[in-house]
């Protein structure tokens, strides 16, 4: 688990022209998670963020940047929660929010399955609509 995501790091910086080295990446994910016992996807981010301090790289860039040059992924293929990813979709279902804090939630689906999805009022992102097709990035 340690080194896929250690190579999933390794794969995003390197998507926009950062190379490091996987197995220090492995080795600040082993020590927070393993040591310090501090939850993988919290490792994942506080490991992210080192990397981008330490190539003085905005947060807003990389995302978008590593989104961008990431492909599209299949419904199907979405193993994990908290991975960002690229999805081509179609808007299925659409339900009420049930918090002032979501704008919309319902069902993307591809040719491969659906997956719920949450659209955050904080994000300020256009509304989706159902029956509609969209690319959703580094989602």
């Amino acid at each position: 688990m340690i080194k896929s995501m250690a190579n999933d790091i390794k794969d995003r910086f390197s998507n926009i022209g950062v190379d490091l080295s996987a197995d220090d990446i492995e080795s600040r994910l082993d020590k927070l998670i393993t040591k310090f016992k501090v939850p993988k996807d919290e490792a994942r981010r506080s490991v992210i963020n080192f990397y981008l301090k330490e190539n003085k790289i905005q947060s807003e860039d990389f995302y978008k940047l590593s989104a961008q040059a990431s492909e599209i992924v299949s419904i199907k293929d979405i193993k994990e929660e908290n991975q960002w990813i690229s999805v081509k979709g179609k808007i299925v279902q659409l339900w009420d929010a049930l918090h002032d804090s979501i704008s919309q939630v319902g069902l993307i689906g591809d040719e491969t399955g659906t997956i719920k999805f949450t659209k955050w009022k904080s994000a300020n992102l256009p509304e989706l609509v159902e029956g509609k097709s969209y690319l959703l990035s580094n989602v």
